[in-house]
């Protein structure tokens, strides 16, 4: 799998959570944390890290939990 593809999925399981209705805004930001601590852990750092990571913060913003 190339980044690219590998930080795609990454932007459409943020866009799942987001999006889901059935969660609660709690929920929402517990898996929104799991997913930018993967981006941590994987140790990647470069322009598709630092948009992934500001993606995740804007989702937090809009659902009330930053």
């Amino acid at each position: 799998m190339t980044r690219e593809k590998y930080f795609k999925d990454l932007k459409k399981r943020i866009d799942e959570v987001f999006l889901d209705f059935n969660k609660s805004g709690k929920e929402k930001k517990i898996e929104l944390e799991e997913i930018k601590e993967i981006l941590l852990n994987e140790n990647v750092r470069d322009e598709y890290y630092e948009d992934l990571k500001k993606y995740i913060e804007i989702k937090l913003e809009a659902i009330g939990v930053l």
